[in-house]
């Protein structure tokens, strides 16, 4: 990749509600409003504090642009990362860029730059605000080029504003050393870039962030692929836009791990519905469980459910491991869950609520993951009433 190949078509993503520029999102703003933040700022808290923001804030947009830079293109040598940081300035409409002078070596640490700035955007900004000024005012600007070039190199890099269209010259004209080249002539602008190595610091934690962010919505898509071709598999066809709608909704569920309540009536295909919330869900290669809660009686469904320890009762000969602990990573389907008693009930909702259970005849509860999925084909709301 080289710098002159970039452009705003392959860096701006546009969306509805938001411009984004791989991964960082990006807000158009009116130069006539910054310049009365710039007017405002000024006459609150004064010029040379103000210059401290606009600076620091320069800094921080040209690390930030850096870093952006590496982590997404290629470069065909390292001066064309350095040299994307004058093209993004000119893409964002700040200035129009021109290199006079470059003589940077990363292995050496030595950085020497001139730049003239033409329609500097920020110039324009100060001097309708503010009026002519008798010192540089692009501010921002030169601490975004500060900014850039420090996290090129490695080390601090420092642009001075020699000549400024705020100040009446015809274009300005900007240069950027290391620090060590600078000299002493750096110390009475250092002050304008405190905090420079926290901030690198946070630019560097921002960038690392992202990446991790690309690789997980790298496997999310891969997650979303795999889920698609799933629903293929299990419904080739569905014609009823109502049935289409409940798998959409199922689907949608199915990637989260809340407990479920199904409700229709019998031989309408709830535990096949439960199924395939299980087969579309990160659980899927776990075991599924599906118990009928009507078809036993309430002391049998309770050790069926919970396991049960040798001699809790009569016929208890050794200790049971219930279907909870069974499904445990898994999902268990409890059908026809309206038919349970209020105690059953109760019970369950401490499994549901707490992810513990207990097994008859023991009192140390046991920790357990395990996904409900509920049926039913009663009208619970009216038997609530």
């Amino acid at each position: 990749m080289r710098a002159d190949d970039l452009s705003l078509r392959e860096l701006i993503h546009f969306e509805p509600g938001g411009i984004d520029l791989y991964g960082r999102r990006l807000v158009l703003h009116d130069c006539g409003s910054l310049g009365h933040l710039r007017r405002e700022l000024v006459e609150m808290v004064g010029i040379e504090h103000a210059r401290c923001l606009f600076t620091r804030f320069g800094f921080y947009w040209g690390q930030s642009d850096a870093a952006a830079m590496a982590r997404v293109f290629e470069w065909d040598d390292p001066l064309e990362l350095l040299k994307a940081g004058p093209r993004m300035h000119a893409l964002a409409g700040a200035t129009a860029v021109e290199v006079l002078s470059l003589d940077a070596d990363r292995s050496t640490g030595r950085f020497n730059m001139e730049v003239a700035w033409d329609r500097c955007s920020e110039a324009d900004e100060h001097t309708a605000e503010l009026g002519p000024s008798t010192e540089p005012v692009c501010w921002v600007q030169t601490g975004y080029a500060s900014g850039y070039a420090t996290f090129w190199l490695g080390a601090n890099v420092y642009f001075i504003e020699r000549r400024c269209r705020g100040a009446g010259a015809d274009r300005c004209i900007v240069v950027g050393k290391d620090q060590q080249s600078w000299g002493d002539e750096i110390k009475p602008y250092l002050k304008y870039f405190l905090e420079v190595d926290a901030i690198q610091s946070r630019i560097l934690q921002l960038t690392a962030e992202l990446r991790q962010k690309d690789h997980q919505i790298v496997s999310q898509r891969r997650r979303i692929d795999q889920l698609r071709a799933l629903q293929k598999r299990w419904f080739t066809e569905v014609h009823s836009n109502v049935f289409r709608q409940t798998l959409d909704l199922a689907g949608c569920v199915a990637r989260f791990n809340s407990s479920i309540l199904i409700t229709g009536e019998s031989g309408s295909g709830k535990e096949m519905l439960a199924r395939y919330i299980h087969g579309l869900s990160e659980r899927s290669d776990r075991i599924f469980l599906a118990v009928n809660c009507s078809s036993l009686p309430e002391t049998l469904l309770e050790s069926e459910l919970f396991g049960h320890k040798a001699g809790s009762f009569t016929g208890a000969v050794e200790d049971r491991v219930g279907l909870f602990e069974q499904a445990n990573g898994g999902t268990l389907l409890l059908d026809e869950i309206g038919d349970i008693s209020p105690a059953m009930q109760a019970r369950l909702l401490r499994v549901v609520q707490e992810k513990e259970i207990m097994r008859v005849g023991e009192s140390i509860p046991r920790k357990i993951d395990v996904r409900i999925i509920a049926a039913t084909n009663r009208d619970l709301p009216r038997a609530v009433r």
